[in-house]
């Protein structure tokens, strides 16, 4: 999963679909419902440091955890119970560290509606997922979502600097990164802290609407219409446009 950041073995006539970018689904052969929701998190934490540090990390609060494994010697699970009185739910939380600072926590729970007959099918599928779990295997490497969980904590803790573009556009940017500023080719481009690994650029486009009287919803529609136009060669991964408070609009993708 996730260009073999982990992988799982599972039984056969289980099924395995990919909810969103980072959330997997397994269902069972008895039917849709329950299911077990799969949830992968990359991060950095220089301050997590020892084994004491990995679990009150993974217990998050929850006191009646009873014995923390370390599966490996670098990767740690636990496993707990919440009840309720109509639902069982049960958390497994599995940690793998890669070096120096890197994390990678993958969590899977799965939740029943209380009865005799469902929690014998369910403590059935619990022993084979125990199995599942122990088996676990991580990437021994860093891949492109172990840099970017880097590059996301040094952006969070990483000296600014306003800068601006085209007499309009203000941006507070990085002081490492280099930037690259074409004002007759309407185009600037960053290279981050020159690394060369990734980069990210903008453009300048003008946009006349004829329409005098047109209202918000029919410009939202037509800046819709145009970025779908001018990226529909384009192989897109999770696009999102989003307005700003003051009438902006954000259009955000990764290829």
């Amino acid at each position: 999963m996730l260009e073999d950041s982990f992988t799982l073995e599972i039984p056969k006539d289980w099924k395995l679909t990919q909810k969103n970018s980072k959330i997997f689904v397994i269902t069972f052969p008895f039917g849709k419902y329950p299911s077990l929701d799969i949830n992968i998190e990359f991060f950095d934490d220089p301050k997590l440091k020892s084994e004491k540090d990995i679990f009150n990390l993974l217990a998050e609060g929850v006191k009646d955890i009873k014995d923390p494994k370390k599966i490996r010697e670098d990767t740690f699970s636990i496993n707990y119970r919440v009840k309720t009185e109509e639902e069982n739910l049960v958390l497994w939380k599995i940690l793998n560290c890669i070096k120096p600072r890197g994390f990678r926590l993958v969590r899977l729970s799965l939740g029943w509606v209380k009865n005799k007959e469902a929690d014998k099918i369910i403590n059935s599928i619990i022993e084979e997922l125990e199995k599942v779990i122990f088996k676990i295997k991580f990437l021994e490497d860093r891949n492109k979502y172990d840099n970017l969980a880097s590059l996301s904590y040094k952006l969070k803790n990483i000296r600014l600097e306003r800068e601006i573009f085209w007499e309009r556009l203000k941006i507070s940017l990085p002081k490492k990164w280099l930037i690259d500023f074409n004002n007759e080719t309407q185009v600037a481009s960053v290279e981050l802290e020159k690394m060369h690994k990734y980069q990210f650029f903008f453009e300048k486009m003008e946009i006349n609407i004829k329409e005098s009287n047109i209202n918000d919803k029919q410009e939202d529609k037509t800046i819709e219409e145009f970025i779908q136009n001018i990226t529909k060669d384009i192989p897109l991964e999770s696009p999102s446009l989003k307005k700003t408070d003051n009438n902006n609009y954000l259009f955000l993708f990764t290829l």
